[in-house]
Order: structure tokens, then sequence, then C-alpha cells
């Protein structure tokens, strides 16, 4: 199926699947001199999971929670052979990552629930219970720090789930197979095995910031466009969606809808809705006039792309004199007002023969002094208005705020150094929190001085009783790049929500430190240029909903 040459599969089965077994594979990755950077590796561990008590003051998700670990088929703590803890696991992907690149995908048939109960004679789960008193701790390992873009993961099932085994053979590996049998490998991205694969009970889970790829491929789905969920109001002529103005849509939006369940159209569209009414999180959808096809007529299995943005979140442009380029800016990009003050821009816009300069306006950046021109030719300038429109857009985006919620989550950002490890009988330093928290609640702002390749962490605390879904996006100025970056987001669930990560109840997630590194480098970076000193001005925006976003298609298109 896959047609990968014998020699380049390490099969490791029954007795050889120990724990020294299973280290020594994933060594043996790092040093094989035949992959070369880029080429595709694929990580599959079936078998059994479960769940520990982390070591004292070690990050990971507030009182009572739990880090998860793989168990071997020699687990044995009383001669002294633990559990693989995901920490480890992470950073052995990452150590392989920095030597062959991020193109790696690791799947975990398993669950980590802590369950090994039978539901009945041919079904059994993929979960062990361990002692509470297991110490998982007295390990050789290096718990250097990994980040959420060395790898892919494809988890069988969410955290509090059961990975179901089905006559010896695991539910989601039968399922998984079956699906790269029935579609070309080459067409699938990460995110569509979580949409395609259907388990009752079972709702495997997309992690990584590459989850956009094509599998096996470091290139990325070519559509810029998120995939979301909708379904027909048989009682009118309309489409609900389930997405509004927390997601970024709101009323004049426009969106394609297309047959079946395909989420890389390359066809023409059944037909193009506007969004006339949006909520915090849905939104009401009506067939333009020029239309013929109305909601009554389209199929049961459709899939809806949204193709223009809705009013607000403008990019606001300043040009000082009227010139054509009013003329063709207007008519080839959507979203775009002329202001009449470059107090009220975002950016300013002059002309000279076949050179147009582009220089910083907006107040966010200018008043913490990030001052900032390019010169870019005028066939070039539509595109880099797309982009612009589409990261002021995302930047400046004030989704409703949650009033269920606001008021319960503590948001705290710390400067991270070395800290004494938390693991026995390991010797490196993990990154900790140094210092004071340096978020002003008050000011809403994050101030300091920039120390070059620092690191720097989140750390948010959510008092409701309810669990919640974070997301932790980095908006980068420079005109040059203009990058978002998704720091952090909750799992990718295909049509089924998944878990909220930020569990109530004084539940922690930190972001950069303990269980979620992601490398959160220096918010602002001084580079010596011509004229002297200029300094970059970031943005990291944290926002915490109570029903489960996906914001991490506002980067694709973008970074």
């Amino acid at each position: 199926m896959l047609q990968v040459p014998r020699d380049q599969v390490s099969l490791i089965t029954d007795e050889a699947a120990s724990r020294a077994g299973i280290i020594s594979a994933l060594d043996a990755i790092r040093s094989d001199d035949r992959i070369q950077q880029g080429d595709p590796i694929f990580i599959y561990y079936a078998g059994h999971g479960s769940s520990v008590p982390p070591p004292a003051n070690w990050e990971c998700g507030g009182p009572g929670r739990n880090i998860q670990v793989l168990v071997p088929q020699d687990f044995n703590p009383e001669h002294g052979i633990h559990g693989i803890q995901d920490y480890f696991l992470g950073w052995s992907i990452h150590m392989i990552a920095e030597e062959k690149g991020d193109n790696i995908t690791v799947v975990l048939d398993c669950c980590h629930s802590g369950s090994g109960t039978r539901s009945d004679s041919s079904t059994r789960i993929r979960g062990v219970e361990l002692e509470p008193g297991t110490d998982l701790w007295d390990l050789e390992s290096r718990a250097h720090p990994f980040s959420l873009d060395s790898h892919v993961l494809i988890a069988a099932c969410g955290e509090s789930e059961l990975a179901k085994e089905v006559n010896g053979e695991g539910a989601f590996t039968k399922a998984f197979l079956e699906l790269f049998r029935a579609v070309p490998i080459e067409d699938l991205t990460y995110r569509d095995i979580a949409t395609y694969i259907n388990l009752p009970g079972q709702n495997p889970q997309i992690e990584g910031v590459n989850q956009y790829r094509y599998i096996f491929n470091s290139e990325a789905s070519s559509s810029a466009c998120q995939l979301y969920l909708a379904r027909r109001d048989f009682d009118s002529d309309l489409v609900v969606l389930n997405a509004g103005t927390a997601h970024g849509v709101t009323p004049g939006a426009e969106f394609v809808i297309f047959a079946g369940n395909d989420s890389h159209p390359s066809r023409t569209p059944l037909a193009t809705f506007i969004v006339y009414k949006s909520t915090s999180f849905f939104s009401i959808l009506r067939p333009t006039s020029d239309v013929s096809c109305q909601s009554s007529d389209l199929p049961k299995v459709f899939t809806i792309f949204q193709e223009k943005p809705g009013q607000g979140g403008t990019l606001r442009l300043y040009l000082p004199t009227e010139s054509i380029l009013i003329h063709d800016i207007r008519h080839s990009v959507h979203n775009v007002e002329f202001v009449d003050s470059r107090d009220d821009a975002h950016l300013e816009i002059t002309s000279q023969d076949n050179q147009v300069v582009v220089s910083v306006r907006d107040k966010k950046a200018t008043a913490c002094g990030f001052e900032h021109k390019i010169s870019i030719t005028r066939p070039n300038l539509t595109a880099f208005l797309e982009k612009a429109e589409c990261f002021y857009r995302e930047r400046d985006h004030q989704a409703d705020i949650d009033l269920g919620v606001v008021n319960f989550v503590t948001l705290e950002f710390y400067k991270l150094g070395a800290t004494h490890s938390r693991f026995r009988n390991i010797p490196e330093c993990h990154l900790g929190a140094l210092g004071p928290n340096l978020y002003s609640a008050d000011r809403k702002t994050i101030e300091f001085i920039v120390e070059e390749g620092c690191h720097y962490g989140v750390k948010l605390t959510n008092s409701c009783p309810r669990d919640l879904y974070p997301s932790v996006l980095y908006f980068d100025n420079n005109l040059n790049d203009l990058i978002i970056k998704h720091y952090y987001g909750a799992p990718f669930g295909g049509s089924n929500i998944p878990e909220g990560p930020l569990k109530g109840d004084g539940g922690t997630l930190t972001i950069g430190y303990g269980t979620v590194f992601t490398n959160i480098a220096s918010p602002g970076i001084v580079e010596s240029q011509q004229d002297g000193m200029a300094l970059d001005k970031v943005h990291i925006s944290s926002s915490v909903k109570s029903l489960y976003l996906d914001f991490s298609a506002s980067c694709k298109g973008v970074n």
C-alpha cells in the first residue's frame, strides 16, 4: 500500500517491544544515514497506554492531572522497567526532527484513560491501570523541551475516550488502513483523517502546527480556506453555519458550497450563500440573489468554504494624494477602507513610477516605537495587500467576549530559564518560569526589555467549573513577513468536538514549558539596519472560549 522497501521498515512486536527496544528503535531513526533531511518518517504505536501522576512541581494541567505514558511489553516497575512518558517520547521525536526535518508522522493507537475492562468477549481497551504509587521518574532520559512543529500526532481517540480493540485488531488501525486503501494517499491531509474516519465512541484527534500538510509530504494543502460545518434548515430556505463572530464570520461574508465530503474541491461550486445574521458561534446564510440553487436543492452531504470576508475588520489605507492606485486597489482587494488621516490607517501608500512605498501607520505598532516601510513593485501590490488585509483582520478581530468565562480565566506571561530537573536521575535542566509575571491585567499588555535568544511562556488558569478552549496566536508586524503563527490550539477532531484542554476547577495550561512546549522566542527582535536600529513589534493574542473554535486556518494562508 505504501510501497516502502522492507529494509526501511522496523517492526517491533511481542517480546521485542520492550522499553529498551522501543527507545533503541527511536534512536536508530536519528542515526540512520539513509534518511535525508525532509524524508517522510512514520512512527506507529499500537499497544497499551496509561496515565500517572507527574513529578512534584511539574506543570501538567492543574490539580489531579496526570501525564500520559506508553506501556511497553516488559513493564515491571518493581524491577526498574517503567513506562515511556509523553515528555520523553516528545523529546525523542524532537531530536529526530533536529537531524531529519519535520516531515514526521506519529500515530498512537492506544488510550490513557486507565481502563482495562472488556465490554464483551471480543472487545477490549488499549489502556491499563497502573498502581498509584508507580514511580516512572527514575529514568535515564534527557528531558529537553520539544515543540509542536517537530511532527504531526494522530491519536486514536480523545483524552478521556477508550481506544478499542476488536478480535485482536485495533479499531482505529483497521479504519486507518481502510481509509488509505479507499483514498489516494497523495490527496489526504492529516486533518482529513479525523474528518473521514467514523468510529462510534472513539474520535481521532490531530495535533501539530503542520496538520494542514498532505500525509508524508512537507507540502501544505493549496486550499487556503477553512472547512466549516453547516446544515440545511428544512423549514426555511436557509443554511445554518457552525461559526459566528467569535470565528470572525460577520454579515456579508460569502460562502461557496460543493457537493459531497470534499475538503479540496476543484470543481465548480453548486451555489454561493451570504451571511445575513451572525451570533457568537452560529451564522444564518441565504443564497445570493443571482443563483437558482436554494437550500432545499442542496445534497444531503456538502462542504462549505468561505470565499469573501464580511463586514468589519477592514484594512484601512491612507493615500496622501488621489491616484490611480485607489481605483486599482478598490477593484482588486476585498475589505479595504480608504481613510482621510494617516492616524486612522493601518498602512500609508505612496507611489513613484513603478514603485510603491508602504509605511506602517498602525497605532498599535507606532505607539511602541515601531517604524517600518518597504518598497514593492506595482504588479506585486495586490498580492501584498491581500496578505495585509488577512493579517490585520485577524489581528484586530475583536471576537464577542464570552461573558460566561472571561472573569474566570487568569493569564500569566513569564521569561523562561533553566530550572532544576523535576525527574529523578536526570541531570539536564528544564525550561521553567523565572521572575515575576510580565502580564499587566490592568493595561492588558506585556512590557519588558527584550533579551535576544530568550524563551517566554504563557500560563492560563481556569477557575470556572467547565472545561475551556484556549488559543494563542502570534502576529509579527514586520511588513516583509506579516506572519501569523499558531502557538497553541485544541486538537482537531473533524466533525467531532474535541475535549477542552483547559480543564475546569483550577485547571492550568502552560505553553512554552511544562506539558506543552512550543518555541515562543523573543517577541521583539532588535536588528541592525543601514539607517540605525529597528524594533520589530509583535502581538501575542490569547483567547479562551467555552465552545471549540478552530483558529488554525487563520494562520495557514498568512504564515
